[in-house]
């Protein structure tokens, strides 16, 4: 049986070879440690400090991105103890006890660098994605950023709406066609390519103060409360998830994660808490 010390390594170097941050020191046997997708990580951080103001001593680690599929290969690894998860639990994890605790509704949007981007029609997303001369209506390039394959944001888009898986593959066939390959780098890019248009989150937009603006999809602001309620056509379901074993730091996470106060910071960033 693996050490956790080995499986956080081997997870370790999974986070180097997706391209995140080097250097991440190993963990205290008494640390919790926390990983998978990037959307989510900002909010971990918060809710470690609120764990923290509660008067809780327990050790967090928020890992780099290692996306949700990563996360969740560590859960069950013993690499990590709560994994963040854009997508739904499979078969195969369920039967490994995998477990959704807690999870969160948020819009995934188009945004882009400039401040006024406006607004687009669901029906004309497969021809943004297809025409490679497209341009803003001051004339500007239109540079779409795609997410990478095993992300779960495109097939998500794709499975909504008719005609954009195809018109995914054409742009990703074209010669230098930005991808975004984890949250933190999809993020970066779409803030210093001018003329930007990006699938992201708005969670991650305001947990991590990005300098991205959303555009309206079919007149509909992407808000917390639109996703939630249905009004805003892409809603994604953000998970934190927790094994068979669950750590009592785990468990307070959690508590505050669920508490009047984690509530408020999770609609502070975008998102609102479900059952």
């Amino acid at each position: 049986m693996k050490s956790k010390h080995t499986c956080f390594w081997t997870w370790i170097a999974m986070v180097l070879i997706l391209g995140a941050t080097a250097g991440t020191p190993a963990r205290a046997s008494d640390t919790v440690v926390i990983g998978g997708t990037g959307m989510g990580l900002a909010l971990a951080e918060k809710i470690t400090e609120l764990v923290a103001s509660e008067g809780a001593e327990f050790n967090y680690e928020v890992l780099p991105s290692i996306g949700s599929s990563g996360g969740l290969r560590a859960l069950g690894d013993g690499a990590v103890d709560l994994a963040i998860s854009g997508r739904r639990l499979k078969q195969n994890e369920e039967a490994a006890h995998l477990t959704d605790r807690a999870c969160l509704v948020t819009p995934l949007l188009f945004a882009s660098e400039r401040s006024t981007p406006g607004g687009i029609s669901t029906e004309n997303l497969p021809a943004i994605y297809s025409d490679a001369s497209r341009t803003w209506q001051d004339g500007t390039p239109l540079k779409v950023i795609l997410r990478a394959r095993s992300g779960s944001e495109m097939p998500y888009l794709a499975s909504k709406v008719p005609g954009l898986k195809e018109a995914f593959e054409d742009a990703y066939t074209r010669p230098g066609i930005a991808i975004g390959v984890t949250d933190q780098v999809n993020a970066e890019m779409a803030t210093i390519i001018e003329g930007s248009f990006a699938i992201v989150t708005l969670l991650q937009i305001k947990s991590e103060k990005l300098r991205l603006n959303a555009l309206t999809l079919d007149g509909v602001e992407p808000s917390a409360q639109a996703a939630a309620n249905g009004t805003y056509p892409f809603p994604i379901k953000v998970c934190f998830v927790s094994g068979p074993n669950e750590d009592p730091g785990v468990i307070a996470f959690l508590d505050s994660l669920r508490s009047e106060r984690g509530r408020e910071i999770v609609r502070e960033l975008g998102a609102v808490l479900v059952e």
